[in-house]
């Protein structure tokens, strides 16, 4: 029986929409002043971010950018600290969402965010549903590391196959908690919306593309 619930927050939580988008047009005009760059050459750098599983896409697409030549990165990476393109835009259906499942189930963290993260989620009354609380950066663990979700759920207090997570990638979500014996479930959105899995041993249990279709699917389980 299903007793816990792992959220990422990018995706699921946040909706990254603006960010990505602010994101994409401060690395394209920061590479741009550095060196020649096509918007069809950017594109192509975010779908390789995306199906090579990049564990950290926006650095990817930076090396990229930079045509691998570290000082070039550095000026990339610079100018986009200046940029301010970092967004937190609660999904309007997650209050709700996470009051009613917070009642029946045990909800944990599990991202790959920083103490900043768990501001945001308290000034909009979110971080009050979660039994663990810690993002990835907060306690030197990052997904897909495996040792994080075993920590967020020696947190909840719950075995691998009582726990079900949430998350936006194939790679950093779905691969580490399937192979501790956890529930999947895929919110296709954002950046790594139509990612694909590598092999039948990554594939989801479950795919949503809105979070209020989750009680339908924990239903099964």
């Amino acid at each position: 029986m299903i007793q816990a619930i792992l959220w990422d927050i990018g995706g699921p939580i946040n909706d990254e929409t603006e960010q990505e988008a602010l994101f994409d047009d401060a690395a394209l005009a920061a590479a741009r002043s550095l060196r020649d760059v096509s918007a069809e050459e950017y594109v192509a750098i975010c779908q390789r971010a995306v199906e090579s599983f990049a564990p950290k896409a926006y650095k990817f697409i930076m090396w990229e950018l930079a045509g691998h030549d570290m000082a070039v990165y550095e000026q990339i990476r610079e100018l986009l600290q200046e940029s301010d393109f970092e967004r937190f835009n609660v999904r309007p259906e997650i209050p709700e969402v996470l009051a009613a499942l917070s009642s029946r189930y045990k909800l944990g963290l599990a991202a790959n965010s920083g103490a900043a993260m768990i501001d945001r989620l308290t000034e909009h009354d979110l971080l009050q549903y979660f039994t663990s609380q810690k993002p990835g950066a907060v306690i030197g663990l990052a997904k897909p590391d495996v040792r994080y979700y075993l920590h967020v759920l020696e947190e909840l207090d719950v075995r691998p196959e009582q726990a079900v997570m949430i998350g936006d990638r194939v790679d950093c979500d779905v691969v580490p908690a399937k192979l501790l014996g956890m529930k999947t479930v895929l919110y296709r959105v954002g950046r790594h919306k139509d990612q694909q899995p590598r092999s039948p041993e990554e594939i989801p249990d479950a795919q949503i593309d809105n979070v209020t279709q989750l009680d339908k699917v924990l239903e099964q389980w």
